[in-house]
């Protein structure tokens, strides 16, 4: 059976001493002693104050990293890196700090994995989110909607105010380019670059930046490619998608608040998801809660011990005083 532990020591002395304090009634084997004697002679451990001290708690926190507080898809590093916090932080002496200081690492854990559960429900509502009846709601029209970039429903995507400006002039070239060209007004390709600049220009840059498409200019770069101008019908198909990219680009910043109010009643119209993830949200705050508590029951057993500390010097102080004026 085992005996019960010094409690003086158990509030004062280290984890080792803590567990020196643990016997059972099983008698030592000499033999055994002798042999394990003999195994440990070439090692005497770190001799530094350094080395010392990050061995201090090596068998506790490794004994607190069992497999079973882990589950398969986390990471141990992340979690031998929570204790290493832990321990640096509030550097738990004796067995009850040490025990805290483990009740937190494991109520901060199981937190984190909270999180990311919520932050998992929450990702699957949005994943099944439809981008086009979102733009729908928005008002932009169905032939356009085929166009929608994959940023649509990206909140935190930003445009500064030159590149939208940027856009929104290709946009218009675009437009205009194909309402001349409809009417006969221009049928030329070199007369069409040049009047309608900036759409020739974004456009050759982004035909640059894909692979399989050919140059849209020649090697002396004053006149179209052939493998343009000759099949007129190939260069709209593909300047439409590059016009549809400025159309976007000009627009989204006017549209994101729009798109985040539709958003947000989409996601509270998901009542089972939200329920779920609400159960989760309160286990979360109870563990937050658990936290809190054993930090505050840490703290105050070390303040009384460096209160008792610093009362005991006092005392001795004291004492040393007397004996220095009865001399």
């Amino acid at each position: 059976m085992m005996t019960k532990l010094n409690n003086s020591n158990a509030s004062i002395g280290n984890v080792d001493e803590c567990k020196a304090n643990v016997t059972t009634k099983e008698q030592s084997n000499p033999d055994l002693d002798s042999l394990g004697r003999k195994k440990s002679s070439g090692h005497t451990g770190p001799k530094s104050t350094a080395g010392k001290n990050r061995s201090k708690h090596n068998a506790l926190k490794h004994a607190r990293n069992a497999k079973s507080k882990l589950l398969p898809y986390e990471d141990a590093r992340e979690y031998e890196q929570l204790i290493s916090d832990v321990y640096s932080d509030f550097a738990p002496q004796g067995c009850i700090e040490a025990d805290l200081a483990n009740q937190y690492i494991d109520c901060r854990w199981r937190s984190r994995r909270m999180e990311a559960r919520i932050r998992i429900e929450q990702e699957s509502i949005f994943a099944k989110m439809d981008r086009k009846s979102i733009a729908t709601l928005v008002g932009i029209e169905e032939g356009y909607r085929e166009h929608l970039p994959d940023y649509f429903l990206n909140m935190s995507k930003r445009f500064g105010s030159k590149q939208v400006e940027y856009a929104d002039i290709a946009w218009r070239q675009y437009n205009n380019m194909v309402r001349d060209y409809d009417s006969g007004q221009f049928t030329d390709l070199e007369e069409m670059r040049i009047h309608f600049d900036v759409l020739f220009e974004g456009f050759e840059q982004w035909v640059r930046e894909r692979d399989g498409l050919p140059p849209l200019l020649a090697p002396q770069r004053d006149q179209f490619n052939p493998a343009w101008s000759g099949d007129l019908e190939f260069l709209f198909t593909v300047i439409e998608d590059f016009a549809m990219e400025m159309y976007f680009q000009a627009n989204f910043m006017a549209w994101k608040e729009q798109i985040r109010n539709w958003m947000q009643s989409w996601y509270l119209l998901q009542k089972r998801e939200l329920r779920e993830i609400d159960q989760y949200d309160l286990v979360l705050i109870k563990e937050t809660h658990l936290a809190h508590t054993i930090i505050e029951r840490l703290s105050k057993i070390q303040k009384h011990k460096r209160e008792a500390l610093l009362s005991m010097q006092k005392h001795f102080q004291s004492i040393n005083s007397l004996k220095g004026e009865g001399g």
